[in-house]
């Protein structure tokens, strides 16, 4: 996985047919947001796509590394590489401190576990946790 902008790998489709109210235009009508945003990837990548399909879904991957840059945008390329490919596997996430070869080593050994790093908001069953000022006296399941 590289560092390139999310648009370099995939570019949104024009948009699906929305149902947009004609006329005087109000923030009543706001905002419009399709319920799927078909990504389609960017001719001059899609060899590096397709490439990367085929190294997923071979049948000894049985782990994905996300070792992608850990703010949103390399964290968004990832996502949309893994969604397109339909990735199964489970991942596990490279944490580096530094790119010598000595701490890579020691990231490799110690691979962190993607659910721990992702976002609390949105780990899988977040929206059941207690959430507000209350929260700190509730217990979390």
């Amino acid at each position: 996985m590289s560092s390139r902008r999310p648009s370099d790998t995939c570019s949104r489709s024009r948009l699906p047919r929305v149902e947009v109210k004609r006329g005087k235009w109000s923030f009543a009508n706001l905002p419009v947001i399709p319920d799927h945003f078909e990504l389609n990837p960017i001719a001059r990548t899609e060899d590096r796509l397709k490439v990367l399909s085929r190294l997923i879904k071979r049948k000894d991957i049985d782990e994905l590394i996300n070792a992608c840059d850990a703010g949103r945008e390399g964290e968004l390329i990832f996502r949309l590489i893994a969604q397109h490919t339909k990735a199964r596997q489970p991942i596990r996430r490279l944490w580096l401190q530094s790119m010598t070869p000595g701490a890579i080593r020691e990231a490799f050994e110690k691979l962190r576990s993607d659910e721990a790093l992702m976002p609390w908001p949105t780990r899988p069953g977040a929206a059941q946790r207690p959430t507000g000022w209350w929260a700190s006296t509730a217990r979390a399941p």
